[in-house]
């Protein structure tokens, strides 16, 4: 099992500097754009992929005093290195676009981030039950005839996490919630004084599935946008 990497963060333009994706690709677009931090990430993605974990370090940390990123690592496989990343200067650990599904796994990461007294973030996605969806479940979904996406793939993730954490008692911060469900989880946990947070984004608030019924892919997101009874429930 390899070790997991930080995260490509190519879509945010360092491909355009270094397209080939190879240590020297990377160098020579630093020597043209010294003071771009999505290349020093990707730079310490190729690194850590050939186990130089101080070498990535040592990126991540320049990319850090850039830019105030918190750490995005690929967790699905293996945990990195988090003692060593948080001294470092990570400010906050996650998986963010792809879910840390698996229980056993979550948990020792849950510890190890405890440890730090840094703050996971969870993508709260079941991917079960959410392969080749493209947005929320549903009449609508079902009228059109494409996969639907439960909310439930966001809740039961989340009310997984909350039993997981409770013994444990790291940060836990739920990102972009769609569900007025996950509201309830995490205001319950919160209730009980446990260390969970979380936040919804603008268009969850302000948008429904009904945006969808044009195909207009400007309203296809991850979450989806929900029904209008979701989508009111959601402000805490």
């Amino acid at each position: 099992m390899r070790h997991p990497s930080f995260t490509n963060i190519a879509h945010r333009g360092a491909s355009a500097y270094a397209p080939e994706n190879t240590l020297a690709a990377f160098d020579k677009a630093l020597a043209l754009k010294p003071d771009f931090p999505e290349v020093l990430f990707n730079k310490a993605n190729a690194l850590n992929e050939q186990a130089l974990l101080s070498d990535a370090v040592g990126c991540y940390r320049q990319a850090l005093a850039l830019e105030g990123f918190a750490a995005f690592f690929d967790l699905s496989e293996a945990l990195a290195d988090i003692g060593a990343l948080a001294r470092a200067g990570a400010v906050a650990f996650t998986d963010d676009g792809d879910c840390l599904a698996d229980a056993g796994l979550m948990e020792r990461a849950l510890v190890a981030v405890r440890v730090t007294g840094r703050c996971f973030m969870q993508h709260c996605q079941e991917p079960s039950l959410t392969r080749g969806a493209v947005m929320n479940a549903g009449a609508l979904a079902d009228r059109l005839g494409v996969a639907g996406w439960p909310a439930e793939a966001e809740e039961i993730i989340i009310e997984r996490d909350v039993r997981l954490n409770r013994p444990i008692g790291c940060r836990y911060h739920a990102q972009h919630l769609s569900s007025g469900g996950s509201v309830a989880i995490v205001r319950d946990a919160r209730a009980r004084g446990e260390p969970v947070s979380a936040e919804v984004s603008p268009h969850h608030l302000l948008l429904t599935e009904e945006c969808v019924e044009t195909f207009d892919t400007n309203y296809k997101m991850n979450p989806p946008l929900r029904t209008l009874t979701r989508t009111r429930s959601c402000p805490a």
